[in-house]
C-alpha cells in the first residue's frame, strides 16, 4: 500500500485566509478606482470649485511636497480648466493644534506652477494638506475635494 499524505489543515487554514485578504484588498481597490470618477461627475456647473484641479508638480523623482530645513516645502500645478485664486495651508500637530493660513500670492493660472516655502516647527506634526480656493461672489471657496494631504513629510 501506497503512504498517501495530505495538506496540513494549519497551512489550509493559512492558505485560505491569505486567500481571502488578497481577494478583500483588489475589491477594494477596484471600488476606488469606480467611485472616483462618479464624484467627479457629480459636479455641477454652480459650483464654483468645478474646473478646479490643484496636483504635485513632478520634478527629477524627489518629492515636491516635503519638509527641510524647518519648512515645508512645495511645487503645485494647476491641472485644472480654471484658475486657482490661491492655495491655504492647513496643518494639524500632535496636540491637535490646527493652523490655516492662506498663502499670500499663491494664486495658478491654468497649466502654470507654483513653489513655497512655509516656515514651520516639524517636532510633532501629523497632518498637513494643501488646500486650493476660488473666489465666487467676493467670498473664498475652498475646494477641499481638491486638496492634497500628506500625513507624513518625507525630508527633501
Amino acid at each position: 500500500m501506497r503512504n498517501k499524505k495530505g495538506m496540513s489543515p494549519l497551512i489550509a487554514t493559512v492558505l485560505l485566509i491569505a486567500f481571502a485578504v488578497a481577494l478583500g484588498a483588489m475589491i477594494m481597490n477596484w471600488s476606488t478606482d469606480i467611485e472616483e470618477p462618479i464624484s467627479k461627475t457629480q459636479t455641477t456647473s454652480s459650483d464654483p470649485c468645478s474646473g478646479v484641479r490643484l496636483a504635485l508638480a513632478e520634478v527629477g523623482g524627489s518629492p515636491t511636497f516635503c519638509y527641510q530645513g524647518g519648512a515645508i516645502k512645495f511645487i503645485v500645478v494647476n491641472e485644472g480648466s480654471k484658475e486657482i485664486s490661491g492655495v491655504q495651508l492647513r496643518t494639524v500637530d500632535a496636540d491637535l493644534a490646527q493652523v490655516k493660513e492662506d498663502i499670500p500670492g499663491s494664486g495658478v493660472t491654468v497649466g502654470d506652477t507654483f513653489s513655497h516655502d512655509f516656515s514651520f516647527d516639524k517636532s510633532g506634526m501629523v497632518h498637513v494638506e494643501l488646500v486650493p480656493f476660488v473666489f465666487a461672489n467676493n467670498q473664498p471657496h475652498y475646494c477641499l475635494n481638491q486638496r492634497i494631504v500628506q500625513d507624513v513629510l518625507p525630508e527633501c
